[in-house]
């Protein structure tokens, strides 16, 4: 379990990861020692994860994850430096989650942040950090989404 606890403290601590695990069910066929070490390795990794808040995915999901994050697109991308605001229009193929997130920068120049407008409505930024940069976490749902950063 402690290997598995390694993987996702690295993956959150910024060393970004999709982790996969496979828990044969061999020994839970074969019983006694194995199927008890195969138990507390699965429960410890998936409880540790859990209590991470980390999403647990079977591969089917994450896979449709994969191809609607390599079919989504964005689209018409307008800076405006008079208001400072980046405009664009970001396409989300369906898939079974359903929701999908995208990084704003915090900063653009000497510019920081003030707000965004998803498809009309004011979102709460999110601030998360990826390495040494910031970021704003917007969260978009499947379909066409207009959105709208303010800078200043």
């Amino acid at each position: 379990v402690q290997v598995s606890k390694s993987m996702v403290d690295r993956s959150l601590a910024g060393g970004y990861a999709a982790i996969w695990v496979i828990f044969h069910t061999d020994p839970f066929a074969v019983g006694e020692n194995w199927a008890a070490e195969e138990a507390k390795w699965m429960d410890g990794t998936l409880e540790y994860a859990a209590d991470k808040g980390i999403p647990i995915w079977s591969s089917e999901t994450w896979f449709d994850f994969v191809e609607a994050r390599h079919e989504s697109s964005i689209e018409n991308m307008v800076w405006s430096p008079s208001e400072n605001r980046l405009t664009f229009t970001l396409d989300v193929p369906a898939f079974r989650s359903g929701a999908m997130s995208i990084l704003l920068p915090l900063e653009h120049s000497v510019n920081h942040l003030l707000g965004v407008d998803l498809n009309g409505t004011t979102t709460e930024l999110i601030k998360h950090t990826v390495g040494a940069q910031k970021y704003a976490w917007l969260e978009v749902v499947e379909g066409e989404n207009v959105v709208e950063a303010y800078y200043g």
